[in-house]
């Protein structure tokens, strides 16, 4: 049984939503509905409730394990096969961001638009920060990165934001160049190539001809930036293949990852196959040109009118070579930015490479006007030889699951269950291998495995169990808002104590989550009333994190526990929690969270 790290509740999904005006130049059945208006000014104020499953890896496409992510002021963390779940959450319609964090890595994201109702799934790949370069502040520097990237610092041109203060000793520099060109730099890139204007703050789509990312910190890990009076000079070599389209002269654009956007701000001049740019602060910067866009959307079922759920869209303008793509939701459903009065070619791919992706199950011209647009129903004809299997999430009372999600492996697809735990999926071809279906039940945190190997046709799974091992623990995710900072702590039994204790005296009533047993760690929590819900965190204390120079640290307000199963003793308490401490004795902010699976005591 693997533990599934979750701290409130449900989320979003993907879509492409707009006013364009598009013609489908092969023949397909489908069905074209033209949506009124034309984008101009970004406007990402309205919300929907929906939900976001995703995976983060790394470089190599290695499931990352207790990555934060976050999508608005939803917060959880991913479990051992880098899986995260956020369900039935309210988020921006025209661009929900999700964001990933860990130690040692760039922070990743992916920004999506989203449909009410449905299920989207999404993966983000996190960029290792690697060794760091290192040059002294007051002497300024040429820092050459040997991969067609560098960044030059003036003397005495840095600054500790924390407290103000002008930083004139060693500085460490952690940077990575992006190649647009290439899979994993799509892959790595945050947001979804989604830019405002800085004149007129319109909405682009970006064509990248090249990226880069950078973090400065002192030698204590605390971050440090250019001095607003001052500006560091960035060199970054275009890729060969975008050389000769490449324009003398380029915005320069930085993510913002709190709006899940890029923004314009100034120029970069090509200079020997490169760019060469003034940047005043330090983040993701994209040497991009702005291309005028428009939102497309689309639902693809198969020739049974079976919604084809995790298919990937590819839309590629035809004159420059640059594309778009997405994934299909719950609803077979995607939308999302791409070029206006252009010639697109569209492509749909089976999921999850099953049967090799190289060749598209469906491919035809669209050219679009400026006028978002709704290209209906497209009915991907789904070759013969293919493979549906079906089944029932059932939970550990023996009853179906309704609150459920299945992941299949190898095949990197996750399929959401009804209400009743049902779930169905139609493969376009016979896997060659056996599939582990991992079931989980998000409502009290467990999961359980089983194996199957598929036939053609109709393959009945019948009952999948969510009930794995259900060992107490508590997982904690500790990091200083000071100097980012983090670290993670995780409490299992037997080899450590987990435990509850609920005082239930009317008025006074509370409840009393504890976890202690290695390096002298110890941690606990009491929360106010004895039910079900969030309540306050009335007093919290954790000791002994050997990664901190802090070793105590003190409740905040603002902290909450959530509960999410309440049984009676001697059941487990199912919750999460959010707490902000004082660490003692820096006095630095400390945000934990995590999640819990504790035996009453009484």
């Amino acid at each position: 049984m693997h533990r599934i790290l979750k701290l409130s509740t449900p989320v979003v999904l993907i879509t492409f939503f707009g006013l364009i005006g598009l013609q489908l130049l092969q023949s397909c059945r489908h069905r074209i509905d033209y949506i009124n208006g034309q984008i101009t000014a970004y406007d990402n104020s309205t919300t929907v409730q929906n939900t976001i499953y995703g995976r983060v890896v790394d470089e190599s496409g290695t499931p990352m394990e207790n990555v934060t992510v976050s999508c608005g002021n939803t917060t959880t963390l991913t479990d051992v096969r880098g899986l995260f779940f956020f369900r039935n959450i309210v988020s921006p319609e025209h661009a929900t961001t999700v964001v990933a964090k860990k130690q040692d890595y760039f922070h990743g994201s992916r920004t999506i638009t989203v449909q009410k109702d449905g299920d989207q799934q999404i993966e983000i790949t996190l960029l290792s920060k690697g060794l760091p370069k290192t040059f002294v502040s007051a002497n300024g520097a040429t820092v050459d990165f040997g991969n067609g990237m560098k960044i030059t610092f003036n003397p005495s041109s840095i600054y500790n934001p924390a407290t103000g203060n002008s930083h004139e000793g060693q500085v460490y520099i952690y940077a990575r160049k992006i190649d647009p060109t290439t899979t994993l730099g799509r892959a790595t890139m945050p947001g979804d190539l989604r830019g405002i204007t800085e004149a007129t703050s319109e909405e682009r789509t970006l064509q990248s001809f090249g990226m880069m990312c950078a973090e400065l910190t002192d030698i204590n890990g605390n971050p440090l930036q250019i001095k607003s009076s001052a500006q560091a000079n960035i060199t970054l070599e275009i890729p060969s293949s975008l050389q000769s389209a490449a324009p003398a002269q380029i915005a320069l654009w930085y993510y913002d990852e709190a709006l899940g956007v890029w923004k314009e701000e100034g120029f970069a001049y090509k200079v020997a196959g490169q760019y060469e740019g003034s940047v005043k602060h330090f983040s993701f910067w994209n040497c991009d040109t702005p291309e005028a866009a428009i939102n497309l959307q689309m639902n693809l079922v198969d020739q049974n009118n079976n919604a084809l759920q995790g298919y990937v869209v590819k839309l590629t303008n035809t004159l420059n070579n640059d594309y778009r793509n997405g994934t299909t939701n719950s609803n077979g459903w995607v939308s999302g930015l791409v070029y206006a009065n252009a010639t697109l070619l569209l492509e749909i791919y089976n999921p999850a490479n099953v049967c090799g992706a190289s060749t598209p199950l469906l491919s035809q011209t669209v050219v679009t006007s400026s006028i978002n647009m709704n290209l209906g129903t497209i009915v991907v004809t789904v070759p013969t030889g293919t493979c549906t299997f079906n089944g029932i999430v059932i939970d550990c009372t023996n009853l179906p699951s309704a609150n459920a999600a299945v992941y299949v492996s190898p095949l990197n697809l996750l399929i959401s269950a009804n209400n009743l735990g049902e779930f169905s999926y139609t493969l376009p071809c016979v896997p060659s291998q056996p599939l582990t279906f991992t079931s989980y039940d998000l409502t009290n945190l467990v999961n359980g495995t089983s194996t199957a190997t598929l036939v053609s046709g109709s393959n009945n799974l019948g009952n999948v169990y969510a009930c794995g091992d259900v060992t107490p623990f508590l997982d904690l995710y500790l990091i200083n808002l000071t100097n980012s900072n983090s670290d993670t702590f995780h409490f299992v039994a037997p080899m450590q104590t987990i435990g509850a204790n609920v005082i239930d005296s009317g008025a006074n009533s509370r409840t009393e989550v504890y976890a202690s047993g290695f390096s002298n760690n110890y941690f606990t929590l009491h929360s106010s009333d004895t039910v079900v819900g969030t309540h306050p965190v009335t007093l919290a204390y954790f000791t002994g994190p050997s990664n901190f120079t802090d070793t105590q640290f003190t409740l905040q307000p603002g902290s909450t526990a959530t509960y999410t199963s309440y049984p009676i003793f001697p059941g487990h308490l199912l919750g999460s929690f959010s707490i902000n401490f004082v660490g003692v004795p820096s006095g630095h902010i400390y945000n934990a969270i995590g999640s819990f699976r504790a035996p009453r005591n009484n």
